[in-house]
Order: structure tokens, then sequence, then C-alpha cells
């Protein structure tokens, strides 16, 4: 991977359900309190429960880190 390599809507999607498969957990999760805990786990704290932005996931400084495994971040609209 170079860096500064684009991937497609489509490349994206792939990889994501490649590595959730080889994770096994599921693309999307529906369950209310999952997605209450991942949000604590990345940064969202207790206090945003029940705020309107609550729901927008915020990536933890390590999760934003570049990986050669992971797509780079794309600029522009997906």
């Amino acid at each position: 991977m170079t860096h500064g390599q684009t991937f497609t809507p489509e490349e994206v999607k792939q990889w994501v359900e490649a590595s959730c498969a080889a994770q096994g957990v599921p693309v999307k999760v529906s369950d209310a309190m999952v997605v209450r805990r991942v949000g604590m786990l990345l940064g969202a704290g207790s206090d945003a429960v029940g705020r309107a932005d609550a729901g927008r996931a915020q990536a933890a400084p390590a999760a934003r880190t570049p990986r050669a495994d992971r797509p780079a971040h794309r600029t522009g609209a997906l």
C-alpha cells in the first residue's frame, strides 16, 4: 500500500465485510446496548448518552492512526 492511496466505496465495503467475518462480528449492529458500549469504548463517555450527538461515533486517537492492514482515509465524498 502506498501513502495516500484511496479506495472505492466498494473496496472499503469488501474490506469491512472480510474483516468482520474474520473476527466473527456482524457488519452492522442494531442492539442499542451494544451501540452504547461501543460508543463509550470510542470515547463518547457516559455523559454523551442521551444527547443528540451521542449516536455519532468518535474514534479514539489510536484508532485514527493509519495502519497498513486498514484502508487509508479517503479524501472526498464516499
